[in-house]
């Protein structure tokens, strides 16, 4: 949650969307274990185990069906662009279950997970 001076209405918190908001790397809160910032997942390379199941772009997290609220029990979803895919190919998304990640190494922007088996046979 986010509290901005001068900002003391929903109407006025309305007129700030679609903005950005950049807050200094030490300034940003710690993260409990398992957790990420979704910048820093952006522009990692995901391997299922060795093979390179291509670079993630973005991250989504699932929400109700009217769009107003997260699934707080869902895995979010990262969004992969396929080594092999067109250009022009929506991006395929992968559940970023703890269970499956092995090691996650953002400096090498480097992360490894064991995906079950045909998950990303179905992708055209």
């Amino acid at each position: 949650m986010l509290k901005l001076s001068g900002c003391d209405s929903i109407s006025a918190a309305e007129q700030l969307a679609h903005q950005q908001l950049f807050v200094p790397a030490s300034d940003l809160p710690a993260l409990e274990d398992g957790a990420f910032f979704v910048g820093d997942l952006i522009g990692c390379e995901l391997f299922n185990g060795e093979t390179v199941a291509g670079t993630i772009t973005g991250v989504e997290f699932p929400t109700t069906p009217d769009g107003r609220s997260r699934i707080e029990d869902a895995a979010p979803l990262l969004a992969l662009d396929l080594p092999n895919a067109s250009a022009d190919a929506e991006p395929t998304l992968v559940p970023f279950v703890h269970d499956w990640i092995d090691s996650v190494d953002l400096a090498a922007k480097r992360i490894v997970m064991h995906l079950p088996d045909g998950l990303l046979d179905a992708v055209p």
